[in-house]
């Protein structure tokens, strides 16, 4: 769910692990997750309404935010910041 953007997802949440500041192969810490749904995660792209996070990071981050910002924004929402 990107509340900002105005788009609401219908189907359960699967984690993606950022790599934002990872080394090779490595991806962060369950904790740092962050929840996207199917199509927002790995779907194949272009889909109607923007691009999955792992079929094309570039346009993902220009639409919605940077690894780092969508995970302040769950922190946020969770109620953790």
């Amino acid at each position: 769910m990107f509340p900002d953007s105005g788009e609401r997802c219908c189907t359960p949440a699967e984690i993606h692990h950022p790599r934002d500041g990872q080394g090779m192969g490595q991806r962060a810490d369950h904790s740092q997750a962050i929840p996207l749904c199917f199509n927002h995660h790995s779907a194949q792209s272009p889909l109607p309404y923007g691009h999955a996070i792992h079929k094309g990071t570039k346009t993902f981050e220009t639409t919605y935010g940077t690894e780092a910002e969508l995970w302040a924004r769950t922190r946020q929402l969770l109620g953790l910041e």
